[in-house]
């Protein structure tokens, strides 16, 4: 019996290649590999890095809601100070013409 011929779209040289680099791109492919010399410090410096920014943007967000609640206190003082100064001018003005 004869098999029949069948072209391969690859040349031989191809698949020799592949068969080879198939246990280095399994091993990098893999979850099982085993990590690379200090690879857990660096998760560690990571994840430390990680919450540490994080502190930072709540701090951050709690010196913003600080801000604007100081803005409208300062908004409301510069309001009374308006106010005051606008009842000491009608005050001595009314003062005024009744000396006068």
């Amino acid at each position: 019996m004869k098999l029949p011929f069948i072209k391969m779209p690859f040349s031989m040289r191809d698949l020799d290649t592949a068969v080879r680099m198939a246990p280095i791109i399994k091993k990098v492919f893999t979850s099982e590999s085993e990590p690379e010399p200090g690879e857990p410090e660096l998760a560690g410096t990571i994840k430390k890095l990680e919450n540490t920014l994080h502190d930072k943007k709540a701090e951050i967000f709690t010196l913003r809601q600080k801000i604007k609640e100081l803005t409208k206190k300062n908004e409301n003082l510069q309001d009374i100070l308006n106010d005051y100064n606008t009842m000491l001018f009608n005050k001595n003005s009314s003062n005024q013409k009744e000396t006068s």
